[in-house]
Formats: structure tokens, sequence, C-alpha cells
């Protein structure tokens, strides 16, 4: 999954459609699409770690944090035009064995 993270945000030289618009305020209907995809997406990372192994509260927990870590990432290596924001992000959550 790191791998896919990596390669779709470019080495942390591009922004997902959620960091470009998916912020702003008046969206409506594609704002409430948008915060409902995150929420699927906290819950298959929650499962997927849940059935790995890990405890139901810490599966939940850690899928909040990659969450966290892959949207952010991008966001931070992009204001810094610093790439290399990401490639840390990823080797800390491996290491940490996300």
């Amino acid at each position: 999954m790191l791998d896919v993270v990596t390669d779709c945000f470019g080495s942390g030289r591009r922004l997902c459609l959620v960091g470009r618009v998916g912020l702003e305020p008046g969206l409506g209907d594609l704002g409430e699409a948008l915060a409902d995809c995150f929420v699927r997406w906290q819950e298959a990372l929650a499962g997927a770690l849940h059935r790995g192994g890990r405890p139901t509260s810490a599966a939940e927990a850690l899928a909040e944090d990659l969450l966290v870590a892959i949207q952010g990432a991008p966001i931070l290596a992009r204001a810094r035009d610093e790439p290399a924001v990401l490639a840390r992000t990823i080797a800390r959550l491996r290491r940490a064995g996300a």
C-alpha cells in the first residue's frame, strides 16, 4: 500500500483532489461524498490492520494515523517544495509496521 501512495503522489510532487479542492467550503454533495470516502477508507484500513492481527482499537487508531500521514505529507511536501517529506513519512510508516 505504501508503494502505491508514493506513486500516487509523485514521490511528494503532487497533491490529490482532496488536497486541491476538497476542503473548500460550500461543496455540498461533493463535500459529503469526500467525507464519506475518508470514512470508508479508514474503515477499510482498520479492517485490514485488524485482519493482520492488531486489536480493533489499535487498528482504528493506526488507520487514522495512516490517513493523516498519507494526506498530510504530500501537502507539506508541496508547501515546502521538499518532495523528500513524503519519502521520510513513508519510511517512518514502514518502520512502524504500517
